[in-house]
């Protein structure tokens, strides 16, 4: 490596920006240690991993494969700042809410374990929420509503740019030395599984008890995903709303008989998994933005041996294997 030939060098950045037709000029540069640019580097791919895979399906080479969180850089990190979400889609402006000083002090901090540099993270964690939780609401609203999975170029782009926001959620976390081994455990994140084991079980009641037939519409949002916001605001108000929705549910599920047997209970014996463990922890009134980005994830994460082996009729434990 650069570092093992000379440990006294130095790296020297400069960033152009186009003012105009024809212009530049300098938008940021800075000098580093060869030692300590190669340490930022392997802390921030280390970062990079401390997200699970997410529930994001995708077709390639003609399989289904589950979205894992990449490395999200600079220039990535720029785009996704300047996106805007409205009920017309996606539009991105010219200039990003975060200054690509404030992106390199993250991604390359001459001093990273400094109060300023966790002021910093929890700054951007504000704005990131602010800007991607609408969008990460609709995407998996509709990608549960439809079991989406991402074929053409206008899903697949989304799925990838939802991706890249619960990426920098992992990093952002990952340097406040909040890591997945734990946070995967904690309340927030449990909660967000929570929410997204009660869309899918609103979305068998529906399947069976109201439409009978799978061609017929569902409701414009499964009630995980109506509560998402409120759950992000106020977990307790979110969690005690959620309990009362889902009596229905819950107790349809406990009696419910039928082809589609398994994959009922077994979305019921997860939720009660679930349950347990957020009774070992302690629900609060806010959350901070940390915890705000461990619930995100938690919707968005992919659950394990959601497939049961038995009942081979279920299209739904079946269609993406």
């Amino acid at each position: 490596m650069i570092r093992d030939k000379n440990k006294d060098s130095q790296i020297h950045l400069m960033l152009l920006g186009e003012l105009d037709l024809g212009r530049k000029q300098v938008v940021y540069e800075q000098v580093w240690q060869t030692e300590l640019f190669c340490s930022n580097l392997l802390r921030w791919l280390d970062a990079s991993k401390n997200a699970p895979v997410l529930d994001l399906p995708m077709i390639k080479k003609r399989k289904v494969q589950y979205l894992e969180v990449k490395c999200v850089e600079p220039a990535e990190i720029c785009q996704l700042f300047k996106m805007n979400y409205s009920s017309l889609g996606l539009t991105s402006s010219s200039t990003s809410v975060v200054t690509i000083n404030e992106i390199y002090d993250l991604y390359m901090p001459q001093n990273p374990q400094t109060a300023d540099q966790a002021d910093l993270i929890f700054h951007l964690l504000e704005i990131a929420l602010a800007k991607s939780m609408p969008f990460l609401s609709v995407v998996f609203g509709e990608r549960m509503v439809n079991d989406q999975i991402a074929v053409d170029k206008t899903s697949r782009n989304q799925a990838e740019t939802a991706a890249r926001w619960l990426g920098l959620f992992g990093i952002l976390l990952a340097l406040l030395e909040i890591k997945k081994e734990n946070y995967m455990k904690d309340v927030p994140f449990q909660l967000g599984q929570m929410l997204k084991l009660s869309d899918m079980l609103h979305k068998e009641y529906c399947f069976i008890v109201r439409n009978k037939e799978q061609n017929k519409s569902y409701p414009a949002q499964l009630i995980g995903n109506d509560l998402l916001f409120v759950m992000a605001d106020n977990p307790l108000d979110g969690y005690q709303r959620l309990a009362e929705r889902l009596r229905i549910y819950w107790a349809w599920a406990y009696t419910y008989q039928g082809e589609r047997e398994n994959w009922v209970k077994w979305i019921l014996s997860r939720l009660e998994d679930v349950n347990s463990q957020i009774a070992l922890g302690e629900i609060s009134e806010t959350l901070d933005p940390a915890q705000k980005a461990q619930l995100m994830i938690g919707y968005y994460a992919r659950i394990e041996n959601t497939r049961p082996q038995a009942n081979t009729n279920n299209k739904e434990e079946t269609k993406h294997e």
